[in-house]
């Protein structure tokens, strides 16, 4: 091997494409250089291509994650106002208890909307408390 292609071999990834022409004027070299060339492009593409899909990966791991969350937050809320609902439920129906009323079943309160449960219990204790009075 002629000390020219050690020297292509060796150093041409320290060169502009254009250096390497000036230094190693012939086809041969020429045509290597044009090949590594072609190789580099490929890379830094395949490279970019690679960068693009990692983001995008990320980004739907991302989304992927903050659905859970929120999935695991929707239902940690669900479950704490239905047992504040149970729990006004079980008011309005000791109220009717004491004010000596018909009970509705805790399905028929369940179906109701919270604002009127809760609206239900206040007014229960109200004639609760006028009737002590």
């Amino acid at each position: 091997m002629s000390r020219k292609w050690c020297y292509w071999i060796k150093n041409a990834d320290r060169h502009t494409e254009e250096e390497l022409r000036e230094l190693l004027p012939g086809l041969e070299f020429l045509q290597a250089t044009s090949e590594l060339s072609g190789i580099q492009a490929i890379t830094e593409e395949k490279e970019m291509y690679d960068s693009r899909e990692k983001a995008l990966l990320d980004y739907e791991s991302n989304l992927i994650d903050a659905r859970q969350e929120g999935r695991q937050e929707g239902r940690q809320e669900g479950r704490q106002e239905g047992e504040l609902i149970g729990m006004e439920i079980g008011r309005i129906q000791l109220l009717q208890e004491l004010l000596e009323l018909p009970l509705q079943n805790r399905e028929e309160l369940a179906a109701m909307p919270s604002e009127e449960i809760v609206g239900l219990r206040k007014t229960l204790q109200s004639k609760l408390r006028d009737r002590n009075v």
